[in-house]
């Protein structure tokens, strides 16, 4: 049997070519001839307008709002004044004046907020921006991505919580607050409030300058600052404290573990030292040893943890589980 191979030149395979060779060529004058698509149309629009949400008059509604709430209610009115006032006083929050108010910040938005109290922590009030509230079917949230889970498996920090024989909790002081927003980013956290918290004068406008709790941006942020800070000043500082900063902290609850007390004494130090260096404040210092209790500092032993436990004095709270100090057994505890 043969086998023949036929090989032809076809005439439209060359005027294809030839073709394609004029319209790169000559691409700049079809331009002239074509119009804009409307979706390009919407794509430019929102590059040259950023991303702002004009929300301000429905960010005013909600001030006004609160400013009922808080003239029939003299305790809140006075306790959200001083919040607010720390906030500001600690640099948390920064005041739009002078030719800043003509600026045109991108992003911009404007965020309403409110009181959140928590019933294990009555005598403390927490104002949070309200990220999720939407403006023409958009929120600040629907902006924002939410980065990827980089947060240590709870059910591994707790499994080896429970392995040796010394454990040693401790949190993160206001550990969102302590990561910046970058100053071309405020513009979108900016808020109403009235000078020095006197709800008759008009308000003013302010722009936080730390993550909100309630941003969907905020924990990713937080915790990458975190793991950051660990890796830029870590060298000199043993392995179980950058292992422990990894595998064993929560959003802001440090959970570790030692076989000894004194092994357990130079981690505290050495993890203290480390995310100072940073920003990171580790406070509330608790342990399952007496002797480890004593000798932690007096300004860092935990003193104002939640008793869960009405059948034993001693009983603190970590990652929303309770234990005694001696016998460190887990449980939980349900208002339903």
């Amino acid at each position: 049997m043969k086998s023949v191979n036929c090989l032809a030149a076809k005439d439209s395979n060359l005027m294809h070519q030839v073709m394609r060779m004029y319209d790169a060529e000559l691409a700049d004058a079809q331009l002239l001839d074509q119009g804009i698509s409307v979706d390009d149309t919407e794509a430019i629009a929102i590059v040259e307008s950023g991303t702002s949400m004009e929300n301000y008059a429905s960010a005013l509604s909600r001030l006004n709002s609160l400013k009922r709430r808080l003239i029939t209610n003299e305790t809140l009115r006075f306790r959200y004044a001083q919040t607010m006032k720390m906030t500001t006083e600690k640099g948390c929050a920064l005041p739009v004046l002078g030719e800043q108010l003509q600026c045109d910040f991108h992003p911009r938005c404007y965020l309403p907020h409110h009181a959140v109290l928590n019933p294990k922590k009555p005598e403390k009030l927490r104002i949070v921006l309200d990220c999720a509230v939407k403006h023409k079917g958009q929120s600040l949230n629907d902006t924002l991505y939410q980065g990827p889970d980089t947060i240590a498996n709870l059910v591994g920090i707790i499994l080896r919580f429970r392995k040796v024989r010394v454990a040693v909790t401790a949190d993160i002081e206001e550990m969102f607050m302590q990561v910046k927003v970058p100053k071309h980013d405020r513009g979108a956290l900016t808020f109403l409030w009235w000078p020095q918290g006197d709800p008759p004068k008009n308000p003013e406008e302010y722009q936080l300058k730390d993550h909100p709790f309630g941003a969907t941006s905020s924990l990713f942020c937080a915790n990458f600052a975190l793991n950051r800070a660990a890796r830029e000043f870590g060298s000199g500082y043993g392995r179980a404290v950058l292992k422990a900063i990894e595998e064993n902290v929560y959003v802001d609850d440090c959970l570790a573990l030692s076989t000894t007390c004194d092994e357990a004494l130079r981690f505290t130090k050495e993890i203290t030292e480390l995310l100072g260096g940073g920003g990171f404040k580790l406070r509330r210092w608790s342990s399952n040893s007496p002797e480890l209790a004593e000798s932690l500092s007096e300004d860092s032993t935990s003193t104002n943890l939640v008793q869960l436990s009405q059948f034993d004095s001693s009983c603190q709270r970590a990652l929303a589980c309770s234990g005694t100090q001696q016998e460190m057994f887990l449980s939980s505890s349900s208002s339903y």
